[in-house]
């Protein structure tokens, strides 16, 4: 189960990443789920991304080797930067946006 968790959340960390960087530079795509949704799209992204931190620590429990520890550093600490600099764009932007 822990392995499964490990693998699943390394795949995750980077479908985070494509989707930050499709929502980010595609202003098509961006503007749709705007309109779909109701709210920006980066929120979305920031919620995926903590749910895939907390999966990747949860997915420590799986390590059975330096290949899986690699893993579970990776996703961390792509998940974590992630999040935190999503939850800076978008508190910036709110702060720009307060006029």
């Amino acid at each position: 189960m822990g392995k499964n968790l490990n693998i699943s959340s390394f795949i995750a960390s980077f479908i985070c990443i494509l989707l930050f960087f499709l929502l980010t530079f595609v202003n098509g795509i961006r503007n749709l789920f705007f309109e779909l949704a109701g709210f920006h799209p980066l929120y979305m992204v920031l919620v995926f991304s903590v749910l895939t931190f907390f999966t990747g620590l949860a997915g420590c429990a799986g390590i059975d080797g330096w290949k899986a520890m690699g893993r579970s550093i990776v996703t961390v600490v792509l998940t974590l930067g992630l999040s935190l600099f999503t939850l800076f764009v978008l508190l910036m932007g709110n702060l720009l946006n307060l006029t």
